[in-house]
């Protein structure tokens, strides 16, 4: 088989081609191998990239998670102190409920030893004008 190129006659061989595809072959290869190397660079660094921002975000978790950790044990200890004020105001409600049934109790006694007093004073009253004929009026 012969080709013609710029009027020279060349004998093309499957030797030949063999060899033209293999030259290609190898120049696409190492095309290829740089872009792979290339890439596999740009692909390492973007990935470091992502793993520092991925390592910051998780060390900005942690510490809002530390931060929560102090929260929780501070809600606690007011809780703890709260408890503690709420069963000191119970104490003194119960007290305060304590005195003032107690005065209402005195209050209640003193009215029905007033009633007593004045049925006693309306009863003397009417022996003496009932005995003697003078009738007792208070005035204001």
């Amino acid at each position: 088989m012969f080709m013609e190129n710029n009027n020279i006659k060349k004998e093309v061989t499957l030797e030949a081609i063999a060899e033209l595809i293999k030259t290609s072959a190898d120049e696409n290869r190492k095309i290829l191998e740089t872009k792979i190397e290339s890439s596999a660079g740009e692909l390492a660094a973007m990935t470091q990239n992502h793993f520092l921002i991925l390592e910051a975000d998780v060390k900005g978790v942690k510490s809002d998670v530390s931060g929560l950790k102090i929260d929780v044990a501070n809600l606690k200890y007011d809780m703890n102190e709260v408890r503690g004020e709420m069963h000191e105001m119970i104490e003194k409600q119960d007290q305060t409920i304590t005195l003032l049934d107690g005065y209402v109790k005195s209050t209640e006694d003193a009215k029905q030893e007033a009633q007593i007093v004045k049925n006693e004073v309306g009863e003397i009253k009417n022996v003496i004008k009932q005995k003697f004929g003078v009738e007792i009026r208070a005035t204001v």
